[in-house]
C-alpha cells in the first residue's frame, strides 16, 4: 500500500521568495555554476552496452559503476544528482547530499544511505533513465556554510522540506515521472 504525501505548507525560503524547483533551472541560471564543480559522471543506467564493461556490475534491471574517479581524496563535498530521461537529454537535478566520508569504492552506500532515497533510485532506474553524479569540494568551513545558505533558496524533488513537505516532491518532465511522492 502506497501513501500520497501531503505538502504541509507552501514551499517558500522566506516571506516573499519561493523556491526554486532545481530540476528546471537550467545550469547558467544556478547560483553555483562558477563553483569548481567536477565534470558529470555517469553512474547508473539501462544500457546493455556496459554490461560487458569490467568497472561495472549489474543489479536489478540496470549496471552501476563500482568506482568514481572524482571521489578519491576524501575531503568534504557537495554531490549533486541528476536524472537524464533518454542520451543526449538535459539532465533534471533532483538531490543533493553534503558529507565527509565518500570514498570510490563506498560511494553508493553513503549517497543512498536513507531508504527512502534508495526507493526513488529504484524505481526511476528501472523505468530506465541514467543517472549522473558531480562533487564540488568544500575546501573550508566558512564555504560550507555559504554553499548551505545559497542551497536553502533550491528545493530539490528528493528532499524533505521541515515543517513544509513531509515526503519527496513528485516531478513529470514530458510524460516521463522522474520523481515519485509515494514511496
Amino acid at each position: 500500500m502506497t501513501t500520497q504525501c501531503n505538502t504541509l505548507k507552501p514551499v517558500r525560503a522566506k516571506k516573499n521568495f519561493t523556491m526554486l524547483e532545481r530540476e528546471m533551472v537550467p545550469e547558467y541560471d544556478f547560483s553555483l555554476k562558477d563553483r569548481k564543480w567536477s565534470p558529470w559522471q555517469l553512474i547508473l543506467t539501462s544500457n546493455i552496452n556496459y554490461s560487458k564493461k569490467t568497472d561495472w556490475y549489474q543489479y536489478k534491471s540496470f549496471y552501476v559503476k563500482k568506482n568514481i574517479e572524482m571521489l578519491e581524496d576524501n575531503n568534504p563535498s557537495l554531490f549533486e544528482l541528476a536524472i537524464q530521461i533518454q542520451p543526449g537529454s538535459k539532465r533534471h537535478v533532483v538531490y543533493n547530499h553534503i558529507s565527509r566520508c565518500i570514498t570510490g569504492k563506498t560511494w553508493e552506500r553513503r549517497l543512498f544511505a536513507q531508504r527512502n532515497i534508495r526507493k526513488q533510485v529504484d524505481k526511476v532506474a528501472q523505468r530506465g533513465f541514467s543517472f549522473y553524479l558531480r562533487r564540488l569540494p568544500l575546501t573550508d568551513a566558512k564555504m560550507e556554510r555559504n554553499i548551505v545558505n545559497i542551497l536553502k533558496k533550491y528545493d530539490y524533488a528528493w528532499k524533505k522540506i521541515r515543517n513544509r513537505r513531509s515526503c519527496h516532491r513528485r516531478v513529470e518532465i514530458g510524460h516521463h515521472l522522474i520523481s515519485d511522492n509515494s514511496l
